[in-house]
């Protein structure tokens, strides 16, 4: 009894369902999809650890507030990191969904493909650490693409693109500024801090850091003609700016690593 009961009450509301189908197709029809989040951009000056101007690499190289890639830079200046060498900057800012870095190589003789340059380590106030590992030929590569053959010109990443193309002041040739995306993996915290390391010891290889941008989720009431009030706790960061408008990224970085500090 109880069986036929069931089969008797699911058969009902199949045709009940059927029947509610056909009698208001367009109400099912009318329901639209959440709009995506819009976020917004926070551009971090180097100045505090990026001494060195982009003159000295680069003939003409973008200088001050510049749009590079569709993303917006504070750049002009770049840290050149040896092994063992880190630049790291502190933040405070929220809902931070992607970073986005002007990162290349420099002495990056074509037998170093495939090693491991350094690391992006992202911390966390819950005390979680997010590693993205920078491989030669994968998502870094050499600055001076114009050495041709005897360097690694070339990435396979599609999280790494060209946003700058020029010329060396050294010789001349060819020289590109690449920018690495790191989407941030979700977190119970806020971003803290962001150090690029080179750790290729034993080598000559070296990294060029030249720019810093935070993709951030914007707050409820802020839209792309309202600033943003997050700021940086770091002074040299007080003139960080802002810019929004664009959804957020999603997916995970090349060679990411999630965990807790012990």
């Amino acid at each position: 009894m109880n069986f036929l009961a069931v089969r008797w009450v699911v058969g009902t509301c199949a045709g009940l369902a059927l029947g509610m189908a056909s009698i208001a197709p367009a109400a099912a029809q009318t329901v639209q999809p959440a709009p995506a989040p819009t976020t917004g951009f926070t551009t971090i000056s180097l100045s505090a650890v990026a001494s060195r101007p982009l003159s000295d690499l680069y003939i003409a190289p973008p200088t001050g507030t510049q749009m590079l890639g569709g993303t917006p830079f504070d750049t002009g200046s770049f840290a050149l990191l040896s092994p063992g060498q880190t630049a790291s900057v502190t933040t405070t800012i929220p809902g931070v969904v992607s970073l986005h870095l002007l990162l290349n190589s420099y002495g990056t003789m074509w037998y170093y493909a495939g090693q491991t340059l350094g690391t992006v380590r992202l911390t966390f106030s819950d005390g979680s650490v997010q590693d993205t590992t920078l491989v030669v030929g994968n998502n870094i590569r050499e600055w001076r693409v114009g050495a041709g053959s005897w360097v690694v010109g070339t990435v396979t990443s599609p999280k790494s693109i060209r946003v700058w193309d020029g010329v060396a002041h050294l010789d001349g040739g060819e020289a590109v500024i690449d920018m690495l995306t790191i989407p941030v993996q979700p977190t119970h915290g806020y971003l803290t801090g962001v150090a690029v390391t080179t750790t290729a010891s034993g080598t000559l290889m070296r990294t060029v850091f030249s720019g810093l941008t935070l993709e951030h989720l914007l707050r409820p009431g802020e839209s792309g003609n309202t600033p943003a009030a997050w700021h940086s706790e770091a002074p040299e960061h007080a003139n960080s700016q802002k810019f929004t408008g664009v959804n957020p990224s999603e997916g995970k970085g090349d060679h990411d690593r999630r965990g807790h500090r012990r």
